[in-house]
């Protein structure tokens, strides 16, 4: 059992200054308040409703002729006709048709973040008469002061980390919660993917659905389609890696021989941040996208122990034989996995919840801190080869400046060590 003791309260006082009191209802889920804290809460719900609940949503237009909404939309397709184009926003809702002048798509980024909407009925459509992306607020400063004020109370980058996300600053979590953050380390050397293996309340899905608001990540549940990841031939409407600066795919473990399918179009992407649908299939925008794909799933020690070399690559491995994938496949593919975790300790992750959590703007503006140094100082350490060689000195560089680590963490966690 993990027990929270009176250092773990201490290291959490010390920080109340710069966290916000988490808010739950039933209705909305926690992290929209975590984004939008100045937000009245009645008024957040119905926007937040109005993205999400269909029969909400018409019954608001229909009676008021107009509606306002907060969401992210679930895709975004292009209708050309003789009088001219729109573009077409997907809600779980609602499909609402925008005007290419109503907002920007720049070559980086297409539709991607949480916007406010207005719109209005009109000749039976529903079209959008005010966008606002509500861009993150990065607050590289306050970042800053925070990751200095934890230092002089003898706050660990890891333990700063597990109290950004809620959790007290107890082992394993902190361990855990900083391997999973790595991946949001931005730099144009390359993307950290990483594969998971962990029991059950872990904190996985904390992690994942809080990084959808805070680095506008996406959190799929089961494997994706080609379209879905990529891009839908049908109407053009481009797939997550575009629109998302992350991708967690859970539950790997139950959905392992779905993989085959994606493995081949997602190797070129998760190594050149080239993703296209395969041949014969039509072209896809000539962006390069270098995002990391993180991969999670549940294990038990029963299925650790079927593996005689008890190390994380080789659970992996039986993994995704088990889903038959074929051999050449799976190295390739673990080739290009930066981090690889497997956890084989109870971690009882909401026994750990603190009820307190950084605001979004400071985690970004942590996450731009770290990503600026290691991408100014960027050194190669002269370890391994490949891809594994640029994964290490990333990883390397970090470590070397943001934790006290005294063994090689690196190296611990492109090997994949378990915990």
């Amino acid at each position: 059992m993990v027990i929270v003791d009176d250092n773990a309260n201490k290291k959490l006082d010390a920080m109340q200054k710069f966290m916000y009191t988490v808010k739950y209802d039933e209705e909305i889920p926690p992290e929209v308040f975590i984004a939008f804290p100045n937000e009245e809460k009645d008024k957040l719900k119905k926007m937040w409703r109005a993205s999400n609940d269909m029969q909400y949503a018409i019954s608001v237009l229909t009676k008021e002729k107009e509606l306002s909404m907060i969401g992210k939309p679930s895709k975004v397709s292009v209708s050309v006709t003789r009088n001219g184009i729109m573009y077409i926003l997907h809600f779980n809702s609602i499909k609402v048709y925008a005007t290419p002048s109503m907002f920007i798509i720049d070559d980086e980024k297409y539709n991607n973040e949480i916007i406010y909407l207005k719109c209005e009925l009109n000749n039976g459509k529903i079209i959008a008469t005010d966008i606002i992306p509500l861009i993150g607020t990065q607050r590289e400063e306050m970042a800053k002061e925070v990751m200095e004020h934890a230092e002089k109370n003898d706050i660990d980058f890891e333990e700063l980390i597990a109290l950004s996300y809620g959790y007290y600053p107890v082992y394993p979590i902190t361990t855990l919660m900083m391997r999973r953050w790595l991946s949001a380390i931005k730099t144009p050397i390359s993307a950290l993917h990483q594969i998971e293996l962990s029991p059950v309340n872990s904190g996985k899905t904390t992690f994942a659905v809080r990084n959808m608001f805070t680095y506008n990540w996406a959190y799929i549940d089961e494997v994706p389609s080609i379209p879905y990841l990529i891009m839908d031939a049908k109407d053009n409407s481009l797939g997550v890696v575009y629109r998302y600066d992350g991708v967690i795919i859970d539950e790997v473990d139950k959905y392992a021989s779905n993989l085959r399918q994606i493995v081949q179009p997602m190797l070129s992407g998760m190594s050149h941040g080239i993703w296209t649908r395969g041949k014969g299939s039509g072209n896809t925008p000539n962006i390069v996208r270098k995002i990391p794909i993180v991969m999670m799933g549940n294990i038990n020690n029963a299925y650790a122990n079927t593996v005689i070399d008890k190390n994380a690559k080789s659970i992996f491995t039986k993994l995704l034989l088990n889903a038959k994938l074929n051999e050449s496949m799976i190295n390739a593919l673990l080739d290009r996995i930066a981090i690889n975790t497997v956890v084989i300790t109870n971690v009882n992750s909401s026994d750990l919840i603190t009820m307190k959590v950084l605001p979004d703007s400071t985690m970004r503006g942590i996450q731009k801190v770290v990503s600026d140094y290691i991408t100014n100082n960027y050194k190669d350490y002269n370890e391994y080869e490949g891809r594994k060689r640029i994964y290490y000195n990333i990883i390397r560089t970090f470590a070397d400046n943001f934790t006290n680590y005294k063994d090689d963490i690196a190296k611990n966690i492109v090997e994949g060590v378990l915990i």
